[in-house]
C-alpha cells in the first residue's frame, strides 16, 4: 500500500530520499548562480515510489536578500496559497522551504534553524544549495517531539549546460523578486527570517 505524503513526513523510513525532478534542479541552480545574494522560496512535495519524497515544483517568492540572509514576504506566501488553489493544487503539499547560500557552502545557520521552526507544527523539508551545486536536505517533525532527519538527495546531478536563455530568465526573475536586505535589518522582530 502506498503511503500518503503526510504518512511519509510523519513516519519516514530510516534513510528517506528527497528526489528532485531534473527541471526543478535546473531552475534552483539557475536562480542560485545569477546572484551573490541569498534567495529562497517554497516547493511542492509529493510521494514517490514506496517511501521517497519528490520535489516537483519550486517557487521564487518576493523577498529581501543579501549575501548572508533572505526574508520571504509573508503576503507572497498567502498569494502563493491562493495561486495553488486557483490551479487546483493542494496547498498542503507546499512542504519544502529552499534557499541558496550566496558564497558559503550549505549548512544550517542559527537563522535557518529559526526559520525552520516558524513552519511548525506541520512536518517540513528544508533544502539549502550553493553555487557549486552542493546541497543539504532535512526533514523536521514536531510531534510528539522535535525530530530532524537528514535526507539523501537524488536527482541533483551536476549541471554544466545552463543555456543563455535559462540564465537570462533566472536573472530577470531574481531581479524582480529579490529586494535588498540591509544587514542590520535581518533579525527584525516579526519578520520571517530565511538564510
Amino acid at each position: 500500500m502506498t503511503r500518503s505524503l503526510d504518512d511519509r513526513l510523519d513516519e519516514p523510513v530510516e534513510q528517506p530520499h528527497l528526489v528532485i525532478d531534473p527541471a526543478v534542479w535546473r531552475q534552483l541552480i539557475a536562480w542560485a548562480k545569477v546572484t551573490d545574494s541569498e534567495v529562497s522560496g517554497m516547493g511542492l512535495l509529493e510521494p514517490d515510489g514506496q517511501d521517497d519524497l519528490r520535489l516537483t515544483r519550486v517557487y521564487l517568492l518576493p523577498q529581501l536578500g543579501n549575501a548572508i540572509a533572505t526574508q520571504l514576504d509573508p503576503g507572497a506566501m498567502a498569494d502563493l496559497m491562493g495561486l495553488l488553489l486557483d490551479e487546483d493544487l493542494d496547498p498542503g503539499a507546499l512542504r519544502v522551504w529552499w534557499h541558496s547560500h550566496g558564497r558559503e557552502a550549505p549548512f544550517w545557520s542559527g537563522q535557518d534553524e529559526h526559520t525552520i521552526d516558524t513552519f511548525a507544527p506541520p512536518a517540513m523539508v528544508s533544502l539549502v544549495i550553493d553555487h557549486r551545486q552542493r546541497r543539504l536536505a532535512r526533514l523536521d517533525r514536531y510531534a510528539p517531539m522535535r525530530l530532524t532527519t537528514w535526507l539523501t538527495v537524488d536527482g541533483a546531478d551536476p549541471i554544466e549546460d545552463l543555456t543563455e536563455a535559462e540564465v537570462d530568465a533566472a536573472r530577470a526573475q531574481v531581479r524582480e523578486a529579490v529586494g535588498v536586505l540591509a544587514v542590520e535589518d535581518r533579525l527584525r522582530p516579526g519578520m520571517s527570517d530565511h538564510t
